[in-house]
């Protein structure tokens, strides 16, 4: 079968060219974008959304799946003077595109790019997509390349046509008329079907945006491509037959590097080390741990390479403008500190554990907590269509919780957890009610890692108000207030303290609770001595809801276990970070899921949350056991 540049391609290899050597052996090299995609739609509701769009258009037309009877299909259709198509597939010469919905009156094209994004129509477009400078935006410049390429292919096919573009995307400004409209659909294989009636389609969830004049003006750019300046046009013949001749590139390296999807731990395997092999002075241990794409929170990487410079430790200070060498005090570190230190070294910094500790900060910020310290986690997702009469979508679900105490005597306990996993419900309401109970059962600091249950306790307050319960939960809007900021127990956020406190060496600078946990099992004596015996869940251990005598020292050939690895021991379905977790809610609502494949799901995600708690116990212990 002939080999086409698809939009896909094209969107991948528009930054990087190189990455075309990976697409054209899949045999070869892992590609993690199609499985990402698929669990990315699910969760964020693209399937759903996707549907919901063909669903005003009732005299929308289907195309096949096969791709060379889509073609023909989709040619044939074309030929009439009125017609609406889903997912209508066209060919020229090398080029192959996918169209969501093709609106065609006479000599009128209009090419609809439906999108899980949230926009909101009150606002100007320009004020959303653009930059002050005109440009599109980092957010949606992907989707716009994807629409202008669908553009110049429908164009070269059909040359006298008049071709508009759109963005059909869900519009925030609008509140559902409909309960529950957001489990009125279900997904099987990869498609979405409709289980509600014409009563459900009231709303008019889905806005249209006329973007054909910024389509028009990409593809009249020029942009940097390979060393030279290339319309936006000859970049897509470039690439067509490219990919047609099995062409390959030279490595181009650049910022696209860090979210590179041919990555794999087996090198074979992995498009991003066939690439920085071919650097002088490449070593195993240099790609594992010092390439300059690694340092934390650093956005100049593209000056580095333009210096030549691909390894840390090819760096000077200057090099990342760094001016003066951290002080270790009562102030938090800077983010300019933590660069340094994974730049340069912790040698000077270190204590005895092998990691940097900011004690005088860490102290003065633990002198202001009282115990029980709670610490909890938050499991949410964000669904494009709303899940309760009077919502909007992209309002957030709290489906799930789990609080771990620690006393003054170092008594650790699995003190609560909620989980609402039934599609027929919204559960925000009585998330909140049992978390105010919760939490009121004592009067000890809070604790999250990063803003994300802030965020949701405001939204939820917001959706109390907006839906007019706020007498009904009075207690529970207080209780609220006293947790923000300025609030009576405001929560605080261990990730500020843990970027101001501490940094561990094999971490990359980040502080993300996946990384900081497994560094805290390298270095902490204690953390080692205490969880290395099968204490917990064990009936004269820590007290678990989920676990039974389970030590989370274990070790392997490579070190010590990551916990986030261990917990992959209990279950086949084992969530290891949060996207998972909205990804497997949006199994349980949307999937034909047998009753079995729900509980170990259902399991999966109390053991998921219940670990998140723990981890941040485990952190802090470690801090004051120093």
């Amino acid at each position: 079968m002939k080999s086409f540049l698809t939009k896909t391609d094209f969107i991948n290899t528009f930054s990087c060219p190189t990455r075309l050597n990976y697409i054209l052996h899949p045999e070869i090299y892992t590609d993690s974008t199609e499985e990402n995609e698929y669990l990315q739609s699910l969760s964020d509701g693209g399937y759903q959304v996707g549907k919901l769009a063909q669903l005003y258009y009732k005299e929308g037309i289907e195309i096949t799946d096969n791709l060379i009877d889509a073609i023909s299909e989709t040619s044939n259709f074309m030929k009439k003077d009125e017609v609406v198509l889903f997912e209508a597939a066209i060919q020229y010469k090398n080029f192959y595109i996918r169209v969501d919905i093709i609106r065609k009156n006479k000599n009128e094209i209009h090419l609809i790019e439906v999108k899980a994004k949230s926009y909101n129509a009150s606002k100007f477009a320009e004020d959303i997509f653009y930059n002050k400078d005109g440009s599109v935006n980092s957010e949606w410049r992907e989707y716009f390349y994807d629409l202008a390429f669908q553009f110049y292919v429908t164009k070269c096919q059909y040359p006298q046509a008049k071709i508009k573009c759109f963005f059909n995307l869900p519009n925030k400004n609008v509140n559902s008329k409909v309960n529950n409209l957001f489990n009125k659909f279900s997904i099987k294989n990869k498609k979405a079907f409709f289980l509600g009636t014409e009563e459900d389609l009231v709303d008019n969830l889905i806005a249209e945006v006329d973007v054909t004049s910024k389509i028009e003006e990409i593809i009249q750019s020029s942009f940097q491509y390979q060393s030279q300046e290339l319309l936006f046009s000859e970049i897509a013949e470039e690439l067509a037959e490219a990919k047609v001749n099995s062409k390959s590139f030279k490595p181009a390296f650049g910022n696209h590097c860090k979210a590179c999807q041919f990555t794999d731990k087996d090198k074979s395997k992995s498009g991003m080390y066939q690439c920085w092999k071919q650097i002088t002075g490449f070593s195993d241990s240099k790609f594992l741990d010092n390439k300059i794409i690694d340092i934390w929170n650093y956005r100049s990487t593209h000056k580095l390479f333009d210096k030549g410079k691909y390894f840390i430790d090819d760096l000077e200070p200057e090099d990342i403008n760094v001016e003066n060498q951290p002080v270790l005090g009562d102030k938090p570190l800077s983010n300019k500190d933590r660069q340094y230190l994974q730049c340069f070294g912790i040698e000077t910094y270190q204590n005895t554990e092998g990691y940097v500790s900011n004690t005088q900060f860490l102290k003065q910020e633990m002198d202001k907590w009282s115990y029980p310290l709670n610490f909890i986690d938050f499991e949410t997702a964000t669904p494009a269509i709303p899940a309760y009469k009077g919502l909007a979508p992209y309002e957030e679900i709290a489906f799930q919780y789990s609080i771990h105490t620690l006393d003054k005597d170092g008594t650790v306990v699995h003190y609560s957890e909620f989980i609402h996993i039934d599609s027929n419900e919204f559960p925000n309401f009585e998330f909140i009610k049992n978390l105010c109970s919760d939490l009121s059962k004592n009067s000890g600091t809070i604790f999250m890692w990063s803003p994300h249950e802030r965020t949701i306790i405001n939204r939820i307050a917001n959706q109390i108000i907006k839906l007019g319960l706020s007498k009904a939960f009075k207690k529970e809007l207080n209780f609220i207030e006293d947790l923000l900021p300025q609030g009576k127990r405001e929560m605080v956020d261990l990730l500020e303290i843990s970027k101001g406190g501490t940094f561990y060496p094999n971490s990359k600078g980040s502080n993300s609770i996946k990384k900081v946990l497994p560094a805290v099992f390298r270095h902490s004596k204690f953390i080692q001595d205490k969880y290395k015996k099968p204490i917990y869940g064990a009936p004269n251990g820590i007290k678990s809801h989920n676990y039974e005598n389970v030590a989370w020292i274990q070790l392997d050939n490579l070190g010590f276990r990551d916990p986030y690895d261990i917990i992959k021991d209990f279950s086949d379905d084992a969530i290891t970070q949060g996207g998972m977790a909205a990804t497997t809610f949006a199994k349980l609502q949307f999937e034909d899921l047998s009753q079995q494949e729900r509980d170990s799901l259902k399991i999966a995600l109390l053991k998921y949350c219940e670990l998140d708690t723990l981890a941040m116990v485990m952190i802090v212990e470690s801090w004051l056991n120093r």
